[in-house]
């Protein structure tokens, strides 16, 4: 599918999100269609809200899904590698600092692409709303990769793991050649 122009690049996405979320012979009329439609349109302003937070970077915004959800956004972040001067993945991923409720939970999955480190903390704001994040790292022989998904909807924390697995694990970094 073509990359749309800067101003059209709601519609395009709310489309891939209808037929993401719709029957696989896209036969959906009547209510079903206008309720695909508002999901799709909200989850299409989520995703354009969270990128907006996030501020200016190397990034890129995914939405993963969940059975009985509209897309989640996860913010992916790609640096070069370089080993001279190795960024510290566990303060990337958040494993030190920050006031979490409980210590963070820091894992170490395994994946064939490189090394990896899972992050996860539940942290409250000034509000004393309690935020749940992710941090997913892959240390790949040219480029860290970073997922980062963070929420108040703590009911989604058990399953958004092996969601941020598989996504990482369609993420390809390759040496850019001229």
């Amino acid at each position: 599918m073509p990359v749309p122009a800067a101003d059209d690049w709601r519609d395009w996405a709310t489309i891939l999100v209808v037929s993401s979320l719709g029957p696989p012979d896209g036969d959906a009329i009547g209510p079903e269609s206008a309720e695909l439609e508002e999901m799709a349109t909200g989850a299409v302003s989520t995703l354009a809200e969270f990128a907006a937070g996030i501020g200016p970077s190397n990034r890129i915004i995914a939405a993963v899904g969940v059975a009985g959800r509209t897309p989640i956004p996860v913010h992916v972040a790609v640096a070069a590698f370089d080993p001279l001067a190795p960024t510290d993945l566990l303060a990337v991923c958040g494993a030190t600092g920050g006031t979490a409720m409980d210590p963070p939970d820091v894992e170490y999955p395994e994946f064939d692409s490189g090394d990896a480190l899972r992050v996860t903390r539940v942290d409250l704001d000034s509000d004393g709303v309690a935020w749940a994040s992710i941090v997913l790292a892959l240390r790949t022989e040219l480029a860290d990769v970073v997922l980062t998904w963070r929420t108040t909807d703590l009911a989604l924390l058990p399953l958004m793991p092996d969601v941020l697995d598989e996504l990482i694990g369609t993420i390809h970094v390759q040496e850019e050649h001229t």
